[in-house]
């Protein structure tokens, strides 16, 4: 049985219901707005898709293949070359591979797969996948991933395991000028991202980013989707067929997305792409009512009681399945530090009692001088540079959870 059989609710972007998908670009539906904004088509679908596989091959052909023309690419100079395979003859092959022992790496349209010889038994996925935004809204990630698991079929290989590093759910908003979206006014955010990000042109912003760090493993972007497309012609077209637009009339659209990361999946309990189907609703209700909101007016001593915008109902309100199910995230970042900051700390008490003389059968006042001394520092910062110490305290906790959580929603 193919592991990326699902049923989901919806059409494909040609309107027509499948079962399951061709795509989860699903096709759009109008939208109103009660006055507050302009009645608009909303088009919802999976921008952006990374995923490890774990494989399990019985026979090496596929391999002796991958080798023999990345060679013949190194020979060539470094250059790329076609590549047949069985059932297919869009590939193209590449002379070096990807971090992380992915030796071998080709290509179609803009899927990107990569093999290694990791022991698909173990952590590390053997093949390494990353479907790109035209073939997420074009075909699909349930066609996409159906056909590659044919052609490993064809080669013996079977996939066994599932293991998503990326997942970016996206909506378009197409008749929807971003400047009617009140994103830009920072007094509407309810948001758990520490950072943000406002970019523009000219006078006006065009972009508002949250959450994205080093550290992140979730942000989002709302920004003018149509001024993106404006320097890619061959994306622009696709888009504004998708979405049934002619390019010379200049319809506006405002694109709301999101990024998650495999450390927040996991708090999800959505790492493996049979999970994150089934999730797929619960994850949308928990990203548009804990993780950011666009309120109408905030009383930052009573948060959780802001009314959101009508466009952020809008969003809110976004249908992906049939199956509801409410997720609470349950982070587990926090547990595998605690341990070494203890023997830390154990360490630094020893250090001190030493030098103050005691002896290390003392352990209950070795602990009292550092809780005394640990207090005593803890206090005067607190008391006289109490900006430093509730910034650094924040920063903290966003490396160790990535988000302040409810009870520090800013």
């Amino acid at each position: 049985m193919s592991i990326f059989t699902y049923s989901w609710l919806g059409v494909n972007s040609e309107g027509e219901s499948t079962s399951p998908p061709l795509s989860i670009a699903w096709g759009g539906h109008s939208v109103k707005s009660g006055g507050e904004t302009p009645c608009f088509q909303v088009f919802r679908g999976i921008d952006t898709l990374h995923i490890g596989l774990f494989v399990f091959w019985d026979k090496e052909e596929l391999f002796t293949i991958l080798e023999r023309a990345k060679f013949d690419c190194q020979a060539d100079d470094y250059k790329n070359h076609p590549l047949k395979l069985k059932d297919f003859e869009n590939f193209i092959v590449y002379p070096s591979g990807k971090k992380g022992g992915y030796g071998w790496h080709i290509s179609t349209a803009d899927i990107h797969v990569f093999f290694s010889r990791h022991d698909p038994r173990g952590t590390t996925p053997n093949v390494f996948v990353e479907i790109g935004s035209v073939s997420c809204w074009d075909r699909g990630v349930f066609d996409v991933l159906k056909a590659l698991e044919h052609l490993f079929m064809l080669y013996g290989g079977e996939v066994i395991k599932t293991s998503v590093n990326r997942f970016d759910p996206a909506v378009d908003c197409v008749g929807l000028d971003i400047q009617e979206t009140q994103i830009f006014d920072r007094e509407k955010w309810v948001k758990q991202a520490l950072t943000f990000d406002l970019r523009g042109e000219g006078r006006k912003f065009s972009n508002a980013s949250f959450g994205f760090s080093k550290t992140s493993v979730c942000g989002l972007r709302i920004y003018d989707k149509a001024l993106e497309l404006k320097n890619d012609p061959a994306k622009r077209a696709f888009f504004h067929d998708l979405w049934g637009i002619s390019i010379e009339d200049n319809v506006p659209v405002t694109r709301v997305e999101f990024q998650l990361r495999k450390d927040i999946l996991k708090e999800l309990s959505s790492v493996k792409f049979e999970d994150l189907a089934q999730n797929l609703q619960g994850i949308w209700e928990y990203l548009t009512t804990k993780w950011f909101r666009l309120c109408k007016k905030v009383d930052r001593q009573n948060i959780k009681n802001a009314k959101n915008t009508k466009f952020w109902d809008i969003i809110t309100n976004i249908k992906w399945t049939d199956k509801v199910i409410h997720l609470e995230r349950v982070a587990k970042r926090a547990k595998k530090v605690i341990q070494p900051l203890v023997d830390q700390a154990a360490g630094l008490a020893i250090s001190i009692a030493a030098y103050l003389g005691q002896t290390a059968e003392e352990i209950n006042q070795i602990v009292d001088t550092l809780a005394i001394s640990v207090k005593q520092k803890l206090t005067k910062d607190y008391e006289t540079r109490n900006t430093d110490y509730m910034n650094k305290f924040l920063v903290r906790q966003s490396e160790a959870w990535d988000a302040c959580y409810d009870s520090l929603i800013c």
